[in-house]
């Protein structure tokens, strides 16, 4: 539909549609005591091994179409050799025909050349890294596979070879030591650049334009990793506290919002829901996911707190209000902001939604 619309538009042979998705097959992916994703069933993934959060080819490996006519990606082709995402933006700028700036520098390489059938012969020489951390602080081999044209590299000390072995079923790091110790040498090279950045944040930017500045719970920053990440975790009221890394581009004051539910639904801090409060079609879904979509548990929020600039505010939140609101003044330069919610129990709930006004917004 999409390239039908262009075709009418005029503008297919000159526009660069892309599909591709974020992560392998399957999803929910239990781990075991080593934290390694546990193997069991799930969707289908062409017999490769492991689902979502593996380090196995079923974990990581993912399509990735590109069509471009005008740019010679078209007609249809196959490339063989291993691309990753840090190749993405090489390639699109490749295709724009964008020169990046003398200080600008990328892990990857553009795939044009391949997309239009040219071939250096130094594509199966590189060597990637695929990892899930998930933990705040990285560890290095941690769920990792090492990848350079079919060899893989698990978790640092087990090897495969795709063209013999696609499922990955027989560990050859024994036959192979020489590989291993290029695979490993190739990652501390890797690590190496990475790691420099492990213990910076990235911050949210704050004041930068007119439009108000919205976070979640989702980035909220702790040494557990632990926030309410999807709407079923916010209806549940998963409780999780932490800080948000912000980077305040306008010095002046600001409105600072606090809300438990989404602020185009209205709902009080201390409501719940009962039934719908969304329209969502039940039969398109496995009933098992019903309470991403409908209910809510009530929290006898009674008081909110903000941390900002160095100071704490507190207020006391009467029942009823659908939001704490804070007006404060903040500097100009990279900060934390922490948020939460305090029930009966003095339970600190990080705030699941903060809305940021800058001055006069």
């Amino acid at each position: 539909m999409l390239l039908r619309r262009l075709d009418e538009l005029g503008l297919a042979g000159n526009t660069i549609v892309v599909f591709m998705t974020d992560n392998g097959t399957a999803s929910g992916v239990e781990l075991d005591a080593r934290g390694f994703p546990r193997e069991g069933p799930g969707s289908f993934n062409a017999g490769m091994r492991g689902k979502k959060g593996s380090p196995y080819e079923g974990g990581h490996r993912v399509p990735f179409f590109l069509r471009y006519p005008g740019g010679g990606a078209g007609g249809g082709r196959d490339v063989e050799q291993l691309g990753s995402y840090v190749d993405f933006m090489p390639t699109i700028l490749d295709l724009c025909g964008v020169t990046p700036p003398e200080e600008r520098s990328f892990h990857g390489r553009s795939l044009a050349p391949l997309m239009r059938g040219e071939d250096d012969g130094t594509w199966g020489e590189r060597v990637l890294v695929a990892d899930t951390q998930r933990i705040a602080h990285p560890a290095k081999w941690r769920l990792s596979s090492v990848m350079r044209g079919p060899w893989r590299l698990v978790h640092g000390v087990e090897l495969y070879h795709l063209g013999e072995d696609p499922g990955q079923r027989r560990d050859i790091a024994a036959d192979h030591p020489g590989v291993v110790d290029e695979l490993r040498a190739g990652c501390e090279q890797w690590w190496e650049r990475v790691s420099g950045q492990f213990d910076r944040d990235v911050p949210m930017v704050v004041g930068g334009g007119a439009e108000p500045v919205r976070l979640t719970t989702h980035d909220l920053r702790n040494e557990a990793c632990n926030g309410a990440w999807n709407q079923r975790q916010v209806r549940e009221g998963h409780a999780a506290s932490g800080y948000w890394a912000i980077d305040v581009r306008r010095a002046g004051p600001y409105r600072i919002e606090l809300r438990r539910w989404p602020e185009d639904a209205g709902h009080a801090l201390d409501a719940g829901i009962e039934g719908d409060d969304v329209e969502w079609r039940r039969d398109a879904i496995q009933e098992r996911h019903a309470p991403h979509y409908s209910g809510g548990v009530a929290l006898a929020i009674g008081r909110a707190a903000l941390t900002v600039g160095g100071r704490t505010y507190h207020q006391e939140t009467p029942p009823g209000d659908t939001a704490a609101v804070f007006e404060v003044s903040l500097a100009a330069g990279t900060d934390q902001l922490s948020a939460a919610f305090h029930d009966r129990g003095e339970r600190a709930i990080g705030s699941y939604y903060v809305t940021i006004h800058p001055a006069g917004g």
